[in-house]
Protein backbone atom coordinates (compact mmCIF):
# COMPACT_ATOMS: atom_id res chain seq x y z
CA UNK A 1 0.00 0.00 0.00
CA UNK A 2 1.41 3.37 -0.96
CA UNK A 3 1.23 6.51 1.18
CA UNK A 4 -1.79 7.98 -0.62
CA UNK A 5 -3.80 4.76 -0.26
CA UNK A 6 -2.82 4.43 3.39
CA UNK A 7 -3.76 8.00 4.27
CA UNK A 8 -6.98 7.86 2.24
CA UNK A 9 -8.40 4.89 4.16
CA UNK A 10 -10.05 7.09 6.79
CA UNK A 11 -11.94 9.11 4.20
CA UNK A 12 -13.47 6.01 2.64
CA UNK A 13 -14.22 4.45 6.02
CA UNK A 14 -15.95 7.68 7.05
CA UNK A 15 -18.10 7.59 3.90
CA UNK A 16 -19.08 3.98 4.59
CA UNK A 17 -20.17 4.92 8.10
CA UNK A 18 -22.26 7.81 6.75
CA UNK A 19 -23.91 5.45 4.28
CA UNK A 20 -24.77 3.04 7.09
CA UNK A 21 -26.13 5.92 9.19
CA UNK A 22 -28.41 6.95 6.31
CA UNK A 23 -29.60 3.35 6.03
CA UNK A 24 -30.25 3.31 9.79
CA UNK A 25 -32.29 6.51 9.53
CA UNK A 26 -34.26 4.95 6.69
CA UNK A 27 -34.97 1.81 8.73
CA UNK A 28 -36.08 3.91 11.69
CA UNK A 29 -38.44 5.89 9.45
CA UNK A 30 -40.03 2.65 8.32
CA UNK A 31 -40.64 1.46 11.89
CA UNK A 32 -44.39 1.17 12.48
CA UNK A 33 -44.43 2.62 15.98
CA UNK A 34 -42.57 4.85 18.42
CA UNK A 35 -40.92 1.93 20.18
CA UNK A 36 -40.68 -1.79 20.20
CA UNK A 37 -41.46 -3.93 23.19
CA UNK A 38 -40.09 -7.42 23.49
CA UNK A 39 -41.88 -9.88 25.69
CA UNK A 40 -41.64 -13.51 26.62
CA UNK A 41 -45.31 -14.00 25.82
CA UNK A 42 -45.96 -16.00 22.69
CA UNK A 43 -47.05 -14.11 19.64
CA UNK A 44 -50.62 -14.28 18.57
CA UNK A 45 -50.90 -16.89 15.82
CA UNK A 46 -51.27 -15.28 12.45
CA UNK A 47 -50.24 -11.79 13.65
CA UNK A 48 -47.56 -10.88 11.08
CA UNK A 49 -47.17 -7.38 12.52
CA UNK A 50 -45.36 -8.52 15.64
CA UNK A 51 -42.72 -10.49 13.75
CA UNK A 52 -42.22 -7.68 11.23
CA UNK A 53 -41.73 -5.15 14.02
CA UNK A 54 -39.35 -7.43 15.90
CA UNK A 55 -37.36 -8.17 12.74
CA UNK A 56 -37.09 -4.47 11.98
CA UNK A 57 -35.97 -3.75 15.54
CA UNK A 58 -33.34 -6.48 15.38
CA UNK A 59 -32.02 -5.08 12.08
CA UNK A 60 -31.86 -1.59 13.58
CA UNK A 61 -29.99 -2.80 16.66
CA UNK A 62 -27.54 -4.85 14.58
CA UNK A 63 -26.83 -1.88 12.32
CA UNK A 64 -26.35 0.41 15.33
CA UNK A 65 -23.79 -2.02 16.76
CA UNK A 66 -22.04 -2.27 13.39
CA UNK A 67 -21.85 1.52 13.10
CA UNK A 68 -20.49 1.84 16.65
CA UNK A 69 -17.81 -0.75 15.87
CA UNK A 70 -16.91 1.01 12.61
CA UNK A 71 -16.61 4.34 14.43
CA UNK A 72 -14.21 2.81 16.95
CA UNK A 73 -12.10 1.43 14.08
CA UNK A 74 -12.16 4.83 12.37
CA UNK A 75 -11.00 6.58 15.55
CA UNK A 76 -8.09 4.12 15.85
CA UNK A 77 -7.18 4.56 12.20
CA UNK A 78 -7.29 8.36 12.48
CA UNK A 79 -4.94 8.22 15.48
CA UNK A 80 -2.55 6.02 13.51
CA UNK A 81 -2.69 8.31 10.47
CA UNK A 82 -2.18 11.36 12.67
CA UNK A 83 0.94 9.81 14.20
CA UNK A 84 2.23 8.95 10.73
CA UNK A 85 1.69 12.53 9.55
CA UNK A 86 3.35 13.96 12.67
CA UNK A 87 6.47 11.99 11.81
CA UNK A 88 6.91 14.05 8.63
CA UNK A 89 9.60 16.69 9.21
CA UNK A 90 8.21 19.59 7.17
CA UNK A 91 5.48 21.70 8.79
CA UNK A 92 4.19 22.67 5.35
CA UNK A 93 3.93 19.01 4.29
CA UNK A 94 2.20 18.08 7.56
CA UNK A 95 -0.29 20.91 7.13
CA UNK A 96 -1.35 19.76 3.66
CA UNK A 97 -1.56 16.13 4.77
CA UNK A 98 -3.60 16.99 7.87
CA UNK A 99 -6.03 19.15 5.89
CA UNK A 100 -6.50 16.50 3.22
CA UNK A 101 -6.42 13.23 5.19
CA UNK A 102 -7.58 14.17 8.69
CA UNK A 103 -9.98 17.05 7.97
CA UNK A 104 -11.07 15.66 4.59
CA UNK A 105 -10.83 19.08 2.92
CA UNK A 106 -11.09 19.36 -0.85
CA UNK A 107 -8.30 20.95 -2.86
CA UNK A 108 -10.08 24.28 -3.26
CA UNK A 109 -10.43 24.69 0.49
CA UNK A 110 -6.79 23.74 1.09
CA UNK A 111 -5.55 26.24 -1.50
CA UNK A 112 -7.75 28.99 -0.05
CA UNK A 113 -6.61 28.37 3.53
CA UNK A 114 -2.94 28.13 2.63
CA UNK A 115 -3.02 31.01 0.15
CA UNK A 116 -1.20 28.95 -2.49
CA UNK A 117 -2.07 28.10 -6.06
CA UNK A 118 -3.61 24.71 -6.71
CA UNK A 119 -0.55 23.70 -8.71
CA UNK A 120 1.79 24.54 -5.82
CA UNK A 121 -0.40 22.66 -3.32
CA UNK A 122 -0.23 19.60 -5.60
CA UNK A 123 3.57 19.88 -5.65
CA UNK A 124 3.67 20.09 -1.84
CA UNK A 125 1.25 17.15 -1.62
CA UNK A 126 3.38 14.99 -3.92
CA UNK A 127 6.52 15.77 -1.91
CA UNK A 128 4.68 15.22 1.37
CA UNK A 129 3.52 11.78 0.22
CA UNK A 130 7.13 10.91 -0.59
CA UNK A 131 8.08 11.88 2.99
CA UNK A 132 5.45 9.60 4.56
CA UNK A 133 6.62 6.30 5.98
CA UNK A 134 3.71 3.87 5.79
CA UNK A 135 3.66 1.61 8.88
CA UNK A 136 3.84 -2.13 8.46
Amino acid sequence: MNAKEYLGQAFYMSRQIKTKQRKLDWLRDLAPGPGVRFSDEPKAPGDPRSSVVENAAIRVMALEEEIASDIMKLVGLLKEIEATIRAVDSLEYRTVLEMRYLSFMDWEEITARMGYSKRYVFIIHRRALQAVHVPG
